[in-house]
C-alpha cells in the first residue's frame, strides 16, 4: 500500500523514507525536477545564442558582399552619371546652342497623365504664363508627360525653371529621350482606344451577339446593312444609355455596322485632362514593349536624386545640367519623357542643342534654294565676343521667332566730336555660326527692323569652308573658335566678302540684300560650312537670312 500510495503522489518509492518523511521527499523531487528543468533550458538558451550568432556573422558577411558590390558599381558608374548641375551660371557653355524644346520649331506635348491645373504645353512657351502643374495625386503612381521634337535633336545642356509655383514644386523629377518615331502611333491607338471606351455610359459596350439576345432568339439580324442599321438603331433606343436625339442621330448615321462592337454615348470632348494609374500604365506599357522591340528604349538623361527640389524652394528657382556622357551627345533624339516624382508641377523646360537637318545626307548638288541660316535646318551659333550687349543676343538674328536679334551699347571710346569712320576704332563686336550643312551662298539679307536708329554703319563677314571643323561636336567646334579669336594671327584662314555699308538714306527701309553672285565669286569662295559676322562700330541687327543650295557632304 505504501508503494501504491507514493506513486499516486507521483513520486519514486524510496524505502528509506517512511510516512513522516513524505513532505520532505516530494520537495526533495521538485528540486531535482526544476535543476533539472534548469539544465534543459540553459543548454536551449545556449543553442539559440550560438545560432544567433552564427546568423549574425552570416548576414554580416552578406552585407559585407553588398558593400562591396554598391561600392564597385557606384565606383564604377561615377564616369556613367549621364548629366551634372551647374551652380555657376557663368560656368554654363551651351547658352549660345538652340533651344530644340522651343514650341515655335514645332515641338508637342503628345502624351499627359494630367494637366488638371495648369496645362502641360505652358513649359514649351517662351512666355510668362505657369508652366505644368498637375492635381495631388491620391492613387498610385507619378505623373509624366512625352514631348516631340519637330526634328531630331542633339541635346548638350538642359535648363529646369521653377518660379511662380513655389507651393507646387515637384520633390523629384527625371527626364528620358528616346529616337522612335512609332511612339506617336503607339499612343494615338491607346487614347483611341480609352477615349471610345469612355464614350459608353459605365464604360459598357454593345456586341452585335449581346443585342440579338436582349431581343429574344426569333430575332435574327438580317444581313442586308440597311435592315441591320435599322433594327440595331430600334435595340439601342430601347437602352438606357441612349437618352438624347444627338446620340440617336449619331447612330442613324452609322454607315456598315457589321463590326464586333458598337459604341454608344459619344462625347465631343475626347481631349482627357487626367488618366488614372491603370489607364496610364497601359501607355507606358505598350511604349516600353515597342522601345524594347526595336531596341530604341528610354535613355536616361537626368536621374532622379540628382537635386531634391523642395530643399531649395525659396532659394533656387533655375538648374542648369551639362549632359557629362560623350556618348549621349552623339545621337540625335525625337522624344523626350518628364516624369514628376510623384506630382508638383515645373514652369519652364529648355534643352540646349542643335537641329539634325533634313538636307545632311545629300549627296549631290541640289538645285532647291533653301535658307542656311535657319535653326530648323541645323544652324548654330557657335561663338560670340561682343563688347556688351543689352538687348536680345546674337543666336536670335537666325530665329525667325526672335524678331529682334540683338543690339550693342554705344562705342564707349567715340570722340566728342564724330569726324571720321569710327569702324578703325571699334571693339571687335563678332558672331561665329555653323551650318547644318555644307552649302554654296548665294545671297545675305539683313534686316536691322527695329535698330533702323542703332543700326551699324558697316557689316563685315566671313566665309569658311571645313568639313573636318563641321563634323565635331558644338563643343569642341566653340573651343577651336574661341581659342582662334584670342590670337592676334588667326590660324583659320577665313574668306573676307567685301564689307556691307548700310545707307538710310529712306528711313522706311530695314531690309538690304548682299548678293554674292554680282561680285564674281567663285563657287568655290561662295562655298562654306560657316560664317562669322561683325558689326562696326555698335549697333543691332534684328535678323539675317542666308540663302543658298546644299552641296555634297560626307556627314
Amino acid at each position: 500500500m505504501k508503494e501504491s500510495s507514493s506513486k499516486q503522489e507521483g513520486g519514486v518509492y524510496n524505502p528509506l523514507c517512511n510516512m513522516n518523511d513524505k513532505g520532505s521527499c516530494r520537495k526533495r523531487k521538485l528540486n531535482e525536477d526544476d535543476n533539472i528543468n534548469n539544465d534543459i533550458n540553459e543548454e536551449d538558451n545556449n543553442l539559440k545564442r550560438k545560432k544567433q550568432r552564427k546568423d549574425i556573422k552570416n548576414i554580416r558577411q552578406i552585407m559585407n558582399i553588398f558593400n562591396g558590390i554598391f561600392n564597385w558599381i557606384v565606383s564604377k558608374g561615377m564616369n556613367r552619371i549621364p548629366c551634372r548641375e551647374i551652380e555657376n551660371i557663368n560656368d554654363v557653355d551651351f547658352f549660345n546652342f538652340n533651344n530644340v524644346l522651343s514650341k515655335h520649331y514645332g515641338s508637342r506635348i503628345i502624351f499627359v497623365t494630367d494637366d488638371s491645373i495648369s496645362k502641360s504645353e505652358n513649359i514649351l512657351g517662351d512666355d510668362n504664363k505657369v508652366g505644368w502643374i498637375t492635381r495631388r495625386r491620391r492613387d498610385v503612381g507619378h505623373e509624366w508627360l512625352i514631348i516631340k521634337l519637330k526634328h531630331p535633336s542633339i541635346i548638350y545642356g538642359i535648363e529646369l525653371n521653377f518660379d511662380n509655383i513655389a507651393e507646387d514644386v515637384c520633390p523629384h523629377l527625371s527626364i528620358e529621350v528616346s529616337e522612335n518615331n512609332s511612339i506617336d502611333d503607339i499612343i494615338k491607338e491607346e487614347e483611341f482606344i480609352l477615349n471610345e471606351r469612355d464614350k459608353v455610359g459605365n464604360f459598357t459596350t454593345f456586341t452585335k451577339n449581346e443585342i440579338e439576345d436582349n431581343v429574344g432568339d426569333n430575332t435574327k439580324v438580317e444581313k442586308n446593312k440597311d435592315m441591320e442599321n435599322i433594327k440595331n438603331l430600334d435595340i439601342l433606343k430601347d437602352t438606357e444609355n441612349i437618352k438624347n436625339e444627338q446620340t440617336i442621330k449619331r447612330v442613324d448615321n452609322i454607315k456598315n455596322i457589321h463590326g464586333t462592337q458598337n459604341i454608344v454615348n459619344y462625347d465631343k470632348n475626347s481631349k482627357r485632362k487626367s488618366y488614372n494609374f491603370l489607364d496610364s500604365y497601359k501607355i507606358d506599357k505598350s511604349i516600353s514593349d515597342l522601345l524594347e522591340q526595336q531596341n530604341t528604349p528610354w535613355v536616361e538623361l537626368l536621374q532622379a536624386d540628382c537635386v531634391d527640389f523642395l530643399k531649395t524652394v525659396g532659394k533656387k528657382k533655375t538648374y542648369y545640367f551639362k549632359i557629362n556622357n560623350e556618348d549621349l551627345i552623339k545621337k540625335p533624339w525625337t522624344h523626350i519623357r518628364v516624369n514628376l516624382y510623384p506630382d508638383g508641377g515645373i514652369n519652364k523646360i529648355n534643352f540646349f542643342g542643335e537641329f539634325i537637318s533634313i538636307f545632311k545626307k545629300h549627296t549631290i548638288i541640289s538645285k532647291q534654294k533653301i535658307f542656311l541660316n535657319k535653326p530648323e535646318n541645323g544652324c548654330t551659333l557657335i561663338y560670340y565676343h561682343c563688347d556688351h550687349i543689352y538687348k536680345g543676343h546674337p543666336k536670335y538674328i537666325i530665329d525667325s521667332y526672335k524678331t529682334d536679334g540683338f543690339c550693342t551699347r554705344r562705342l564707349i571710346n567715340r570722340p566728342p566730336i564724330i569726324l571720321r569712320t569710327l569702324t578703325n576704332n571699334s571693339i571687335c563686336n563678332t558672331s561665329i555660326f555653323k551650318f547644318g550643312v555644307r552649302g554654296i551662298v548665294e545671297n545675305f539679307s539683313i534686316d536691322i527692323g527695329n535698330y533702323k536708329y542703332d543700326h551699324p554703319e558697316c557689316i563685315q563677314i566671313y566665309l569658311l569652308d571645313c568639313i573636318d571643323i563641321l563634323t565635331l561636336n558644338l563643343l569642341e567646334q566653340k573651343k577651336i573658335f574661341e581659342e582662334d579669336e584670342k590670337l592676334l594671327k588667326k590660324k583659320i584662314q577665313w574668306i573676307q566678302l567685301p564689307p556691307f555699308k548700310i545707307t538710310t538714306t529712306n528711313q522706311k527701309k530695314t531690309f538690304f540684300h548682299f548678293n554674292l553672285l554680282e561680285y564674281n565669286l567663285t563657287h568655290m569662295e561662295r562655298t562654306a560650312t560657316h560664317f562669322k559676322i561683325s558689326i562696326l562700330p555698335d549697333g543691332g541687327i534684328s535678323q539675317i537670312n542666308v540663302i543658298g543650295t546644299v552641296l555634297s557632304t560626307s556627314l
